[in-house]
């Protein structure tokens, strides 16, 4: 617009001005007085504060209404430390506003600021509970500059949003290998299928799993009929079954259609698979994270049968999680024994024993039930697959038959004892069926 506006380069030319120029001249002039150029701040007026925070950045504009359009003053952002990454979404919106507070000092101090924001829990911040001491200094710094939060809708926070956002504030995405490489003659491939493989050993020891794992040898098995002879029909039935996989060097591939580059397929090895999942999870890059986000990281290249179950297990043992890792749920209550029965066999306690070696006469579990008052015991032999009325029969024959019927009954939440038959068996002889599966009970 400036270059349209003076054409002529000379020192000391005159400029003549035609209808064109003219034009362009009182453009650029309007543009010159009107946002989004920056405005100088009235202090009798009050200032407003509009905040956002990305996965990766901070921003914030500071503002005025005059004259009812809004006039920009400042504006701020940063990008989140590597740590403030990890912090809930709340924490880093709250962050972005205690940024922006301390960008602007020197022009919030002097009346309390209005701060807009589209996290809508920050509106009652002084109201709730302070969880950690990173949010009790936040509340302190805040508390100083006395703001009013307001809630404005994302679609309204579009400058602060945009400064949240800035390109050349994204974090780059690093990896340990070139996973462009597609061919599975170049050794380095088998490596680049993985983000956490760095023992150069790794894939000789699957290699040596693989001749001990029954399923995986039926799968090269079915691979190399599928190659010799593609029209058979036995061939064609285990097409469907493992089409997903692929032999290449020695190595079991598995890739579905939604997968961008093959998965490695580990055997049934389990220090094998605890060594990869330790790999993801205990070194310093892993970070010990949950259970899932492990499992998305290590799926991208790694795959064996019931794998996240596997994480699962190993996390749930892992001694630096147990250790350092905050409680999610609430701590259970004190335990609440039970009241004393007044008379013998009124009062029962019953459970299985399962899981026990099968006799010749198909019996692999015990019903164990006990009167609370003397803690005499019943042992009846039973399987593993008894129904809720076969349940019932042992009951009457083994129970009710020598003891009569009981008042009070407790026990788990097993199955057969909440069906609808012991429900209905026990509303029609008037017994209460107590099924509290707390632990205080247990």
């Amino acid at each position: 617009m400036f270059a349209l506006l003076k054409k002529q380069n000379k020192r000391n030319a005159k400029i003549h001005f035609n209808d064109e120029q003219l034009k362009n001249f009182k453009e650029l002039k309007r543009r010159s007085c009107n946002p989004p150029v920056l405005h100088l701040p009235d202090f009798n007026k009050p200032m407003r504060l509009r905040t956002d925070a990305s996965k990766f950045a901070v921003g914030g504009v500071l503002f005025q209404v005059v004259d009812g359009a809004e006039r920009p003053i400042a504006y701020t952002s940063r990008k989140m430390k590597s740590a403030e990454l990890n912090y809930p979404t709340q924490q880093q919106e709250l962050l972005a506003v205690v940024h922006s507070l301390a960008a602007f000092r020197i022009y919030c101090l002097d009346k309390p600021p209005i701060v807009e924001t589209d996290h809508k829990s920050l509106e009652g911040l002084f109201t709730q509970k302070m969880s950690n001491r990173r949010l009790a200094r936040w509340y302190d710094i805040i508390a100083e500059y006395q703001p009013t939060f307001s809630y404005l809708p994302g679609a309204k926070n579009g400058i602060a949003d945009e400064l949240s956002r800035r390109p050349d504030l994204q974090p780059e995405t690093k990896f340990f290998h070139d996973l462009s490489v597609t061919s599975f003659d170049d050794t380095s491939f088998i490596l680049a299928l993985s983000e956490v493989a760095t023992d150069t050993n790794l894939t000789t020891n699957i290699k040596k799993a693989y001749k001990k794992d029954r399923e995986i040898q039926t799968i090269f098995a079915a691979i190399k009929r599928r190659t010799a002879d593609p029209k058979s029909k036995r061939v064609s039935q285990q097409h469907k079954k493992y089409r997903s996989y692929s032999e290449a060097d020695g190595f079991l591939w598995y890739q579905t259609p939604t997968d961008d580059v093959p998965r490695l397929v580990v055997p049934n090895d389990l220090m094998l698979r605890q060594t990869i999942i330790s790999e993801c999870h205990n070194t310093n890059y892993g970070g010990h994270p949950g259970a899932e986000r492990t499992y998305l990281t290590l799926a991208r290249r790694w795959y064996w049968s019931k794998m996240l179950k596997s994480i699962q297990r190993f996390i749930a043992d892992c001694e630096p999680c147990r250790r350092n890792k905050p409680r999610l749920t609430k701590p259970p209550g004190l335990l609440e024994p039970l009241s004393i029965p007044d008379e013998r066999w009124r009062s029962i306690s019953m459970d299985f024993i399962t899981d026990l070696p099968r006799t010749k006469r198909d019996v692999d579990s015990i019903w164990v039930v006990v009167d609370r008052l003397t803690k005499r015991c019943h042992f009846v032999p039973t399987s593993n697959t008894v129904t809720a009325g076969g349940v019932a029969r042992l009951f009457i024959d083994n129970i009710w038959k020598l003891h009569r019927m009981p008042s009070n009954i407790v026990s788990d939440r097993d199955m057969k004892f909440v069906s609808k038959f012991w429900q209905y068996v026990f509303k029609s002889i008037g017994t209460k069926l107590s099924m509290r599966g707390t632990p205080s009970t247990r």
